[in-house]
C-alpha cells in the first residue's frame, strides 16, 4: 500500500512538473509571436526594429526614484517643511 501512495504521489509531481513546463513554453511561445508581430510591423511600416520589447511610458517608474531605502531613511532626520508665517525671530540673549 506505501508503495502504490508514492507511486500516486511521483506521478502526481512529475504531471505538475509536466503542466508548469508546458504553461511557462505556452507564454514564451506567445511572447515570441507578439514580439514577431511588431517587429514585422515595424518592418512594414519603416520605423526601426525593436529589440527587445515595447517601451514605457517616461513617468511609469517615476515613484521609484522616490523611494529611500530604510537604512538612508533612518539615517537622515525627517525635515518639516515650514510656512513663513511660522517663524518666529529670536534675538539672543
Amino acid at each position: 500500500m506505501p508503495l502504490l501512495v508514492t507511486l500516486f504521489v511521483r506521478l502526481f509531481a512529475l504531471a505538475a512538473g509536466l503542466l508548469l513546463a508546458a504553461s511557462v513554453l505556452t507564454v514564451a511561445a506567445a511572447g515570441a509571436v507578439l514580439w514577431a508581430l511588431a517587429a514585422g510591423w515595424a518592418r512594414l511600416t519603416g520605423r526601426p526594429v525593436p529589440l527587445a520589447g515595447w517601451r514605457l511610458r517616461p513617468g511609469a517608474f517615476a515613484w521609484a526614484g522616490r523611494m529611500r531605502p530604510a537604512a538612508a531613511a533612518a539615517a537622515q532626520p525627517m525635515r518639516r517643511r515650514v510656512r513663513a508665517g511660522d517663524v518666529t525671530d529670536v534675538e539672543p540673549k
